[in-house]
């Protein structure tokens, strides 16, 4: 199975993915974070990956074949993650887990961008666009 990145940061989710599916994988990083997800896919030799602007037909086809052949070893290799992905809860845990600490992240980027404004602020008092509250509607 080869594993389409929908947008950044959700590339180790579609490897967890299909890990727990006991699929083979082969990823064509583009960008941010692809290009590591696809080093540590090959360095646990839990599949294939190459990099999309060095893409080939020929270098496709050579990593879609060395899956084929040696799916066996890579789904052994993967057998110890998908272990301790059920034993934590399962990869949609795991990925609530991250989303919520990058939520944390950016709630941090925009307080640190803004501190007088974050510590000033309450959601009582939230007013969009700078305009102030109709009276008497707070």
């Amino acid at each position: 199975m080869v594993g389409k990145h929908e947008r950044s940061g959700r590339s180790v989710w579609a490897i967890l993915a299909m890990a727990v599916a006991t699929v083979t994988m082969l990823a064509l990083p583009i960008a941010f974070d692809q290009p590591g997800v696809g080093a540590r896919i090959r360095h646990h030799r839990v599949g294939e990956a190459l990099a999309a602007k060095r893409a080939t037909r020929a270098g496709i086809r050579a990593r879609l074949e060395r899956l084929l052949e040696g799916r066996e070893a890579y789904l052994a290799a993967a057998a110890p993650m998908r272990s301790e992905i059920a034993r934590s809860g399962g990869a949609d845990h795991a990925a609530a887990l991250v989303d919520g600490l990058l939520a944390g992240r950016a709630e941090r980027r925009v307080e640190a961008a803004m501190p007088a404004a974050a510590a000033a602020a309450s959601s009582a008092d939230i007013v969009t666009h700078g305009a102030s509250p109709a009276p008497g509607f707070r």
